[in-house]
């Protein structure tokens, strides 16, 4: 017997008791007002509530540390998620914010 399906079922539990990726936190708690991240190149996605944020212009002048404030406590229209995300969860979303491919689980390691 394979070795192999044992430790792809290890590997499986062991990345299911991580916790959500950035990506699907993201996809949870942001998407619906900021749209789909990264979009599809040529798609048309409609207009957002709040800002795109897949234009990495957008987020160059903010701190790490502007962007988890605005986040955990929300800024202008925008609700703070302190209540449902931690700050970990939060420092992480924003390094995926600022290189989508190194945010996802598995990704860039």
């Amino acid at each position: 017997m394979s070795r192999r399906p044992v430790l792809g079922l290890l590997l499986a539990a062991s990345l299911a008791g991580a916790g959500p990726d950035s990506a699907a936190i993201y996809g949870r708690h942001c998407a619906k007002c900021h749209g789909p991240f990264p979009a599809a190149k040529g798609a048309e996605v409609p207009r957002p509530l709040g800002p795109r944020l897949d234009d990495p212009r957008r987020l160059a002048d903010r701190s790490d540390d502007e962007l988890l404030g605005a986040i955990l406590d929300g800024k202008g229209a925008m609700p703070g998620f302190r209540a449902s995300l931690g700050e970990e969860e939060v420092r992480k979303l924003v390094q995926f914010l600022r290189n989508p491919r190194k945010g996802r689980r598995g990704a860039g390691k």
